[in-house]
């Protein structure tokens, strides 16, 4: 671990708080206002992106794993932007490591690892050092060497900074006073040196050797490598196999045994997993770690359950009414709440009649709330003969349709489309129907149908759909 002369890197513990304190107020902000788009922009365009809604609870069902997944990506590039800000705000205010050491009297925990391996994740939140610090500050303050040129130095361990031509004597000193030394698996000269000097000074039942899960993904060779170059200096070979453990501990006489996965295992939080790793072993050394510790659950996790919690509450809610202007190529217009389906038939009503029907319509809510409009274009038939008889023959069947009883009927027209609007009572779905019918010329008759809740919660709802039609 060379060292170079260069100064180390100023504290500024008024401006890293500022900082810091401005990542976490954006992050709850920014995260507020997600979960309030929810049923906003992000319903709206998650209907936008689902399939046209059945009326069943599989349609909110759908619109939440869309809302979710928008949500996650949203929420996900959040925690990112914030936490970087966030970090480096804990970075600027970092105690350098002789101000630890002057305020915490224990024996320090020494860190050593290679250069390299400082930018290294263990989760998706925190590095490996910085749960291995925040679990074995119980022991002692945990000090590593800092690396030279750098600008802010990286969370974990407080930071201590030597020149080349005390860099050895630093190490070695720290390496015996020290309540534990973690050497982290890797084949740089420096770690290669610091091996051999903690050999030599360290007792084996105060070293762990620590191989992250990240590194063995990142270098498959390393410990391999490692254990090579190991053998020319430890009384015993180190295992050549691990099998998904992250640390070697030593006994007495330096016989090495791999620290297995205990029976529980949390895999959410990177620390709460280290803390279960390392604790057999602090209990058998006269070491005393925590149970656990909030801070072992991560903010970010919370967070993460938070809008999934939120995501996942839209398949119970009602699904809002977007509204949207829907130009037919039947030419007319009329406002539509929400994403519509499309559906044409065609109906041989006679030798040579036919009825061609384009149907848009919106389904939501279990079906408790439906709207649709219907353009019929016949051939070879001239509607606007007999509109009476054509009017009151449709409202028997749209009676007849729904199993209701007639209410109300009255006269409507709009433009040259005369017709009627008819309410009609639905007693065994709780449900108020209107329909409006127009006669628009010799071969076309436009049905607008709405089906609401009786109690009229939505009486609003669906004057803003029938009133919004136009003939173009």
């Amino acid at each position: 671990m060379m060292a170079r002369n260069r100064p180390a890197p100023a504290r500024h513990p008024v401006a890293g708080w500022f900082v810091w304190a401005m990542g976490l107020v954006a992050c709850v902000i920014l995260l507020i206002a997600v979960v309030a788009l929810t049923t906003g922009p992000i319903r709206y365009w998650a209907e936008e992106l689902a399939p046209p809604a059945t009326g069943s609870l599989s349609d909110n069902v759908i619109t939440a794993a869309i809302c979710g997944g928008m949500i996650a990506g949203v929420g996900a590039t959040v925690l990112v932007l914030t936490r970087i800000v966030r970090s480096i705000g804990l970075r600027l205010r970092t105690w350098r490591a002789e101000q630890t050491l002057a305020r915490d009297p224990r024996p320090p925990v020494l860190y050593l690892r290679s250069f390299q391996d400082d930018e290294r994740m263990l989760s998706a939140s925190e590095s490996f050092e910085q749960s291995l610090t925040s679990v074995l500050s119980d022991i002692g303050p945990v000090i590593a060497v800092g690396r030279p040129g750098e600008r802010l130095p990286p969370q974990g361990g407080a930071r201590l900074y030597v020149n080349d031509e005390s860099w050895k004597t630093t190490v070695c000193d720290l390496m015996s006073r020290s309540a534990l030394t973690i050497l982290r698996a890797g084949t740089s000269g420096g770690v290669l040196w610091e091996l051999t000097r903690v050999v030599e000074l360290v007792p084996p039942t105060r070293l762990v050797i620590a191989v992250p899960p990240m590194a063995r993904a990142r270098d498959a060779e390393t410990w391999k490598r490692f254990c090579v170059l190991a053998s020319e200096v430890m009384p015993h070979p180190l295992p050549a196999r691990l099998d998904g453990a992250t640390f070697v501990t030593f006994d007495s006489d330096w016989n090495p045994a791999v620290v297995p996965l205990p029976k529980k295992f949390n895999p959410l939080s990177a620390r709460a997993g280290v803390r279960s790793l390392l604790r057999p072993f602090c209990e058998r050394n006269g070491f005393t770690l925590r149970r656990r510790s909030l801070s072992d659950i991560p903010v970010e996790l919370l967070l993460v359950f938070a809008l999934t919690a939120q995501a996942g509450s839209l398949a119970l809610m009602p699904s809002g009414l977007h509204w949207r202007e829907l130009s037919a190529s039947e030419g007319v217009t009329i406002s539509m709440p929400g994403k519509f389906y499309e559906k044409t038939a065609t109906t041989d009503l006679l030798p040579g009649v036919q009825a061609h029907t384009h149907e848009y319509g919106v389904l939501k809510r279990d079906r408790s709330l439906e709207f649709s409009l219907n353009v019929t274009d016949y051939t070879n038939l001239d509607v606007s003969r007999d509109p009476e008889s054509l009017l009151q023959g449709a409202r028997d069947g749209v009676v007849q349709h729904v199993k209701g009883k007639l209410l109300a009927e009255s006269a409507v027209q709009i433009g040259p489309y005369a017709g009627r609007e008819w309410q009609i009572d639905v007693p065994e779905r709780q449900t108020l129907v209107r329909a409006r019918m127009f006669v628009g010329g010799p071969g076309r008759t436009v049905l607008l149908f709405v089906a609401m809740p009786a109690n009229g919660s939505e009486a609003q709802a669906g004057r803003q759909f029938l009133d919004s039609f136009r003939p173009r």
